[in-house]
């Protein structure tokens, strides 16, 4: 028969015993309920949708596609920040340093590789990142690119619209850069950030006013505006650090944890959708009258949608004829 002490040293372990069982069956049954009531009400939980939704609120948050690694510091993956490009309107810091390898790749080109440009925003750019060996796959099925080395070269960036992906190829070809083809995935940027812009007073093909005007320093020495910029990078950084912490764990394998997470992304992503919009306003009333915030437009909003859609027509005939005057196949999508 055991001692009393020694009943006394395993008491303690039992009810933290119990209480870890009960809570896991706990979690085990909200899980499988959920699950089923989801699925009752014809809305069945995908982890995998639930994964790609944390990424995507990510990317929105920073509005950044990642660059490929190879071409960055030695091989040092890093998100990067916005600066001023003077034909662009704004870039990655870390572009400059992407291109340098691009151009000493191209000089070791051989006639056996493809090298296809991307250009436009944000979808643009996943899809060079996250799309290019499905893509590879697919165009490796025609014989005529069965051997063929084939990689893609993402100049897309989130808050891009025409004309800053024409001015892009301008720039890359003037430098020497002469992509084996080129694609554009466009079509939403063009319309509503040009239609943001103009509806905070900025005209609709100048670069998207949020990036443009916080960047040349408009609104540095207000304090709204700055309480403002504050309260948007608060947020931001709330998304990334929810968005991070459910992917890194792997909370949307779960029902209950995914849902939990993805409500607090919304909450997230909602309160910097409304501090941004009044920074970008804030910044508008200072710089009305400093000169960079272009021509205005008369007529209203439907003249303002009007130049905006005439001037992505123009900009995607620019791209193509040249690419036409180079031989280079171009191939425009419209998101």
């Amino acid at each position: 028969m055991a001692s009393p002490s020694k009943r006394v040293r395993r008491a303690p372990w039992r009810p933290i015993a119990v209480i870890l069982v009960t809570t896991i069956c706990a979690f085990v049954l909200a899980e499988i309920g959920y699950r089923v009531w989801r699925s009752a009400h014809d809305w069945p939980y995908d982890g995998v949708e639930m994964r790609d939704a944390f990424q995507q609120a990510r990317n929105f948050a920073t509005q950044k596609i990642p660059l490929p690694a190879d071409a960055i510091d030695g091989g040092e993956r890093r998100d990067g920040r916005w600066v001023l490009d003077p034909f662009v309107g704004f870039d990655l810091d870390v572009a400059d340093r992407h291109l340098e390898g691009e151009l000493t790749a191209a000089e070791r080109r051989s006639a056996n590789d493809v090298d296809v440009l991307v250009l436009g925003g944000s979808v643009a750019g996943i899809f060079a990142a996250l799309g290019e060996d499905a893509f590879v796959r697919t165009l490796r099925e025609d014989a005529r690119f069965r051997e063929r080395n084939v990689r893609f070269s993402n100049h897309a960036r989130g808050g891009y619209k025409q004309p800053q992906q024409a001015s892009e190829l301008v720039f890359l070809l003037a430098v020497g850069y002469r992509p084996s083809a080129v694609i554009n995935i466009d079509g939403f940027n063009e319309v509503a950030l040009a239609n943001d812009n103009a509806a905070n007073g900025m005209h609709p093909l100048y670069p998207s006013h949020t990036h443009w005007l916080h960047l040349i320093g408009a609104g540095a020495s207000d304090p709204e505006a700055s309480a403002l910029m504050e309260e948007t990078r608060d947020a931001q950084q709330r998304i990334v650090r929810l968005a991070d912490f459910g992917l890194e764990f792997g909370l949307w394998r779960s029902s209950v944890f995914g849902t939990l997470v993805q409500r607090g992304l919304r909450r997230s992503v909602s309160a910097r959708g409304e501090a941004q919009i009044a920074y970008g306003k804030r910044l508008m009333q200072l710089s009305v009258s400093e000169g960079v915030t272009g021509p205005p437009i008369h007529g209203g909003r439907e003249s303002a949608l009007a130049v905006s859609v005439e001037g992505w027509a123009q900009s995607s005939l620019c791209i193509q004829a040249m690419c036409a005057a180079r031989g280079i196949p171009y191939l425009h999508v419209l998101q």
